[in-house]
């Protein structure tokens, strides 16, 4: 369950990847290499759950028109920001997160950008998971150069009927077993 979950939650928050490369805040990576280091850690929490979901099993996304998992890690990302986060930079003033002021390269910069975020984030969070996801679901399967699947929808009950062959476990439906 851990798994799936996990998954689920990661579409939820591809939106701050997006942004993270789009206005990069890059101007406190001072190290050698630290500019490129970003900018691979935020290109590989893209392609992370790509590779995640062509392996199959547990890793699995919503439905299109479900928007539950959207919102959870919408619900999860504003309360950790709030709740977590900012308790812990205003006494020790340190921007975590951008939480004590925005970013210098934040579109919505001035006193009011926890607002701006909020509503950006309610819009942006569902719109490009959606369209991760749909990107993701053509790669995988329609593309002809990459499809390794028929469908992005399995039925996780699936799951619970798991035999041992050869030392790895395969779902009934995965062994051709479709009863």
């Amino acid at each position: 369950m851990d798994l799936i979950f996990s998954c689920q939650m990661d579409t939820g928050e591809y939106d701050t990847n997006f942004f993270h490369q789009v206005f990069p805040v890059t101007n406190t990576l001072f190290l050698p290499f630290e500019t490129e280091i970003y900018f691979i850690q935020h290109f590989m929490m893209l392609v992370t759950p790509y590779y995640l979901l062509r392996v199959g099993g547990a890793y699995n996304v919503e439905k299109f028109k479900d928007f539950s998992w959207t919102y959870m890690g919408y619900a999860v990302m504003i309360l950790y920001h709030f709740i977590i986060l900012m308790p812990i930079a205003v006494p020790l003033q340190v921007n975590l997160s951008q939480t004590l002021c925005p970013a210098i390269s934040d579109p919505f910069y001035g006193p009011d950008y926890r607002i701006y975020t909020l509503f950006h984030q309610a819009i942006f969070v569902p719109f490009l998971c959606k369209v991760y996801v749909t990107t993701c679901q053509y790669f995988i399967t329609k593309f002809p150069l990459t499809k390794v699947k028929s469908s992005l929808d399995y039925d996780l009950g699936l799951l619970t009927n798991v035999e041992i062959k050869n030392g790895i476990k395969q779902c009934h439906h995965c062994n051709g077993n479709e009863d």
